[in-house]
Parts: C-alpha cells; sequence; structure tokens
C-alpha cells in the first residue's frame, strides 16, 4: 500500500509490529530521541522519565549537560527496546584523485555543483 494509506492505518490501529524509516534531519541526539514522544497511538510506548529527560535536554543551553540528559534517555530507550533498530543505511563513494573539492555534510548530503575536478 502507498505510504499515505499505511500511516493512516497505524495511526488509527497500531499493530503491535510494524517497520518504518527514519532518517536524521539534524545532526543531534534530539532528532532521534524525540521521536518516541507525543505519538503513543502509533508506538504504544510511554515512559515518563523518559519523556522529562528528552523535553529537559531540549531545553537546556549547555551542550555537556544536553548530552548527558540524552545519554540517560538512549538507556531507558536500550531497556525498554519500545524501537528495534533493524538497518543502519550507509553510503559509500569513490572519488577519484583529481577530484580535489567535494563538499558533503554529516547528514550525507553532496554537493555536487561546488565539486572542483583538476585537469587530468
Amino acid at each position: 500500500m502507498d505510504r499515505h494509506t499505511f500511516m493512516t492505518k497505524i495511526g488509527e490501529s497500531a499493530p503491535h509490529l510494524f517497520i518504518l524509516g527514519w532518517r536524521a534531519d539534524y545532526p543531534d541526539p534530539d532528532n532521534f530521541l524525540r521521536a518516541l514522544i507525543g505519538d503513543i497511538q502509533r508506538h504504544r510506548w510511554q515512559d515518563s522519565a523518559y519523556e522529562s529527560l528528552v523535553k529537559k535536554a531540549q531545553r537546556s543551553l549547555d551542550q555537556e549537560e544536553r548530552m548527558k540528559l540524552y545519554g540517560e534517555a538512549e538507556k531507558i530507550l536500550v531497556n525498554e527496546a519500545p524501537i528495534m533498530p533493524i538497518l543502519y543505511w550507509s553510503n559509500r563513494m569513490l572519488v577519484k584523485p583529481w577530484v580535489t573539492r567535494f563538499p558533503t555534510t554529516g547528514l550525507r548530503e553532496w554537493f555536487f555543483k561546488d565539486v572542483t575536478i583538476k585537469p587530468h
């Protein structure tokens, strides 16, 4: 079925097990850990300690404290296991030695318009 129908059905009556993908929108633990807050209908899991840690981390301006709080939340997530990563996506690209500039980001975005190729 198409994605819209699939997501509608999950929202109406979540099965005990289903597969969904998630890709980072920005390189920060919050991008993944906040995904399980507030969407109880879909995944049928709620933990007040987890939610409190994630929300406190979201409000913190101290990066060291944020990472500590997200780490504690992640421990709860691992112990409770409401989600189960079964696949990690990766990309590999071979770049010829004459390509001297190939900018990328931590989110695996490639900027071909900025590539520099030396004569060879």
